[in-house]
């Protein structure tokens, strides 16, 4: 598949892959293998889980001798996994805080 075919079949933004190209993600060709296309539907997942492209790249290369790097996979995962965690905890917090706000003015629109 030629890159322009994959960038309408995939709705994937040339920037991207410009992106992954510099980063040493992916290599700069014109057509796009099957083992490519996974490579990038996974730095595109990974980049909405928030994890660096640097740490995306070290995943995909680790993750094509899968067998030989299993534990440290994990702990790529894990550790985004508890970023994320604590990420959410803050925006409950902030959630939170508001609904005392809305909660104390309408206390006081009532008295």
């Amino acid at each position: 598949m030629t890159k322009e075919e994959f960038l309408r079949a995939f709705i994937v933004e040339p920037q991207h892959l410009n992106q992954y190209v510099k980063y040493g993600i992916i290599d700069q060709t014109e057509t796009i293998s099957e083992a490519m296309i996974d490579d990038i539907s996974l730095a595109l997942s990974m980049e909405k889980a928030r994890f660096p492209l640097e740490t995306i790249k070290k995943f995909i290369e680790m993750s094509h001798h899968q067998n030989q790097h299993i534990e440290e996979l994990n702990q790529i995962l894990r550790r985004q996994r508890c970023i994320l965690l604590e990420e959410i905890h803050e925006i409950q917090k902030n959630i939170d805080m508001i609904d005392y706000k809305i909660y104390s003015l309408k206390n006081k629109e009532n008295v």
